[in-house]
């Protein structure tokens, strides 16, 4: 079943997306749609999807999504699909996925290695960039790691977010506020590493990033649209505002130095509530999070 280059075995996995009240959410049909488009140009031998139960679902993020795929291509061979249903976030994605492929029965008879197989992840453009991001800037923790020790080769098969272009005025103000607080996650990823004494200081590019999520973040709460609905959301964001900017001038000043035990403590203390705060915003702003497709749930 040779394929060439080596390639011995061919595997696309679709990253799950939360299920809200037990339907998938048009961002994650987005992505099986993208499957379903490329199915015969990737000619895969396993189809996985990955995601486990989350809320009070019937069905887990993988199973609703394959239920949703079956929809689109129904003649497609169960045997030939893999649905992972523990993982609860990207990191847990990956290492799973790895895991069953670790464990085919060809790779455990010695028939080819995971070196021969060649793995399209699909998800979102915006979750992608940052998978990217944090692998450039912080190649220690990245949740790329694991496939690249054992020299599996992947892809990524980028969708773009269905919100970003869309016609509704306050939907579109949605997502990109809530793209610029998702690509705080190098910060918080920066912030980790110091507490845990991975890092030693905020890296200048770290830094970069989050100056120009807070420019474009002040932008668009200039632009809120009208509506009872967005100025909640409108006041709720405006509340983290000060804690943010004196974050973005904390991060100036230790621009060119190392950080002393005084600038670590108050690292310490500001970051629980920083987190808290994106977290909750991430809720409030996320567009996925009321916007749902019929399906067989």
């Amino acid at each position: 079943m040779s394929r060439g280059n080596d390639i011995e075995y061919k595997c696309v996995a679709v990253l799950g997306k939360r299920i809200i009240e037990g339907k998938i959410s048009e961002e994650y049909a987005s992505r099986i749609k993208r499957l379903e488009e490329h199915l015969q140009v990737l000619n895969p031998d396993l189809v996985i999807f990955s995601g486990g139960k989350n809320g009070d679902n019937a069905h887990s993020e993988a199973e609703a999504g394959y239920r949703h795929f079956t929809l689109l291509n129904p003649g497609f061979p169960a045997e030939k699909v893999y649905c992972e249903e523990e993982s609860k976030n990207s990191k847990e994605n990956f290492k799973n996925i790895l895991s069953y492929l670790s464990n085919l029965p060809a790779v455990r008879k010695g028939n080819f290695g995971l070196e021969n197989i060649e793995l399209d992840v699909v998800s979102q453009d915006y979750h992608i960039r940052r998978i990217k991001k944090v692998e450039k800037f912080f190649p220690k923790v990245s949740l790329l790691n694991p496939l690249k020790r054992k020299k599996l080769r992947y892809r990524f098969l980028e969708v773009p977010c269905p919100y970003i272009d869309s016609k509704n005025e306050t939907e579109k103000w949605q997502a990109g506020l809530y793209f610029e607080f998702d690509d705080m996650t190098l910060t918080e990823v920066n912030l980790e590493g110091i507490m845990q004494e991975k890092e030693s200081r905020l890296k200048g590019a770290v830094i970069k990033n989050l100056e120009g999520n807070l420019s474009v973040i002040t932008g668009l709460l200039r632009k809120s649209p009208k509506g009872q609905k967005a100025k909640k959301i409108f006041d709720k964001v405006s509340e983290t505002m000060p804690v943010l900017l004196y974050f973005a001038s904390k991060f100036t000043e230790l621009k060119n130095k190392n950080l002393t035990r005084s600038e670590k403590y108050f690292l310490s203390c500001l970051y629980p509530d920083f987190k808290d705060r994106i977290k909750t915003l991430g809720l409030i702003t996320d567009p996925d999070k009321a916007a749902i497709v019929p399906g067989r749930h």
